[in-house]
């Protein structure tokens, strides 16, 4: 069998596990496997279908201080798929001006466990996580990154950097929260 070598000048930034018999994988070879097909699924998501709304998330005022953001799919400018399973509900700030809800993709460690030591390293807090889970957060910005743009395809690279994704605009008005129902909210088709 021919083995084609890359020569030192190429610049492949996706690489993968090359799999043979008796092969001793460790922690790293894992990681990267993992990692290969994170940034292909990121790639595809980030250049063939953009960021913004793929379905639901629809945000409802559900009483005066709290707002409902019901269950949905959407894809943020980095490619992460930020997965709300059940509607939920989130206290309003107190700040009583006009604010955009957004949505940002978050990774929190989860499930610890023991890690096994030698005697000569051992201590009583030696513990990791065997997860992460793939969560999101819910922030109030008084400035929309995204507003002026009218393209109704919205792709990523025009809004490298921004983390999140805005589901709504709400305002304090005649002493009460409101969804402002003109705003735009980004989906994608």
């Amino acid at each position: 069998m021919e083995v084609n070598v890359c020569n030192q000048d190429s610049n492949g930034c996706i690489e993968r596990l090359n799999y043979f018999n008796g092969q001793f994988l460790t922690e790293e070879d894992l990681k990267a496997e993992q990692e290969y097909f994170r940034k292909k699924q990121k790639l595809h998501n980030r250049y063939l279908h953009g960021c913004g709304i793929v379905f639901g998330l629809e945000v409802l005022v559900v009483k005066d201080n709290r707002i409902l953001i019901d269950f949905g799919l959407a894809l943020d400018c980095f490619g992460n798929e930020i997965v709300l399973c059940e509607p939920i509900e989130k206290d309003l700030p107190i700040d009583k001006s006009n604010l955009y809800v957004f949505l940002h993709y978050r990774e929190c460690p989860s499930e610890p466990i023991p890690v096994p030591t030698t005697p000569a390293t051992s201590s009583e807090n030696n513990q990791t996580y065997s997860r992460i889970k793939e969560s999101f957060d819910i922030t109030f910005e008084a400035n929309n990154p995204w507003s002026g743009n009218k393209s109704t395809k919205l792709r990523s690279w025009k809004f490298e950097g921004i983390d999140g994704i805005p589901l709504g605009k709400i305002k304090y008005k005649r002493g009460r929260w409101r969804i402002v129902y003109c705003f735009r909210r980004p989906h994608l088709k």
